[in-house]
């Protein structure tokens, strides 16, 4: 491989960028995996999704600047890593898009099967690119010659973009046809997934199409690396949905809970309220209710009565 000195640094920092942010997303994601897989009480996809996406990332970027600078003995076994790695990180956000987007139209089969059959046909043509892409070492030139095949290249991009359509597809259907509230889980987990899916979409076809309107090594590479970079940053978001989500859900429980618990207390309330009246309608009903609270109540007395009354009541 060659690279100019200028390119060279650039594509260093988005590499340095992607690698940081994998290792982040290692360090929270591996214990909470390691949790989960002991409690047995929580689903593991999610979790487990994002560690091996990041790890077989940062192994793809781990093994990046080193192609510069193999020589003949580590052209062949670094560059066969890389491809590796690739497939295996890309075939991991795909099935992760996928399944997200099929929890969201709540179990559809006929889109599970789509997925199933996009996610195969990726990892068809992913094990068909580690076999045809050839990579030898150029006496005459002095560097790592990768001489991606053209088939296997455009049908795995292709699978890419069709995991992606059908990601999108699913969610803004969903979209589109639920009432749901902001605060919903559902509608949270529908509206991250058609935010996701729209900008992984958006940025393969444009990385695609800039890797074919660009002979230059250094935009090519580049374009690749910062897709590789959003990819990241787009999957890894799933932990701060996941924590908004919780922290949603917590808050409409415990206002749930409170609306019952005052409920509850207004109907006690009630209850008393109805047993005391009960007691007093009692007590006067010995005493000549029917004066009080029935139909036959006399008439009232003139004012100067009244105050006859109590003046005679007071003396």
């Amino acid at each position: 491989m060659s690279c100019t000195s200028t390119g060279l640094p650039l594509l260093t920092l988005v590499v340095g960028l992607t690698i940081q942010a994998c290792g982040v997303a290692l360090i929270e994601s591996v214990p909470e995996l390691i949790r989960i897989l002991a409690s047995r009480k929580e689903p593991a996809f999610v979790v487990s999704s994002t560690v091996l996406f990041n790890a077989f990332m940062m192994m793809n970027m781990l093994g990046y600047i080193p192609n510069y600078f193999a020589d003949s003995s580590s052209c062949t076994s670094i560059n066969t890593f890389e491809i590796i790695t690739y497939h295996l990180s890309m075939l991991v956000f795909d099935a992760f898009i996928l399944t997200k987007s099929y929890a969201t139209t709540r179990m559809n089969k006929v889109f599970l099967w789509i997925s199933i059959a996009a996610v195969a046909y990726r990892l068809a043509w992913s094990i068909a690119d580690v076999i045809l892409t050839h990579v030898s070492w150029s006496d005459e030139y002095g560097y790592c010659q990768f001489q991606q095949n053209l088939v296997t290249g455009f049908h795995y991009l292709l699978a890419d973009i069709l995991c992606d359509v059908i990601a999108t597809a699913g969610s803004v259907t969903m979209l589109v046809r639920g009432n749901y509230g902001w605060d919903n889980l559902m509608g949270m987990l529908v509206r991250e997934n058609v935010f996701r899916s729209v900008l992984t979409l958006a940025t393969n076809i444009a990385a695609m199409y800039l890797g074919q309107a660009n002979t230059s090594y250094d935009v090519i590479s580049m374009v690749w690396l910062i897709q590789d970079y959003i990819l990241v940053v787009l999957l890894n978001m799933e932990r701060v949905y996941r924590s908004d989500r919780m922290s949603t859900v917590s808050t409409n429980s415990k206002i749930r809970q409170t609306i019952a618990e005052s409920k509850a207390r207004m109907s006690e309330h009630g209850l008393e309220t109805h047993a005391i009246m009960s007691g007093h309608a009692g007590t006067l009903k010995d005493v000549g209710s029917k004066y009080y609270f029935g139909e036959d109540r006399p008439p009232l007395l003139p004012i100067s009565d009244v105050r006859s009354s109590m003046s005679k009541v007071a003396s």
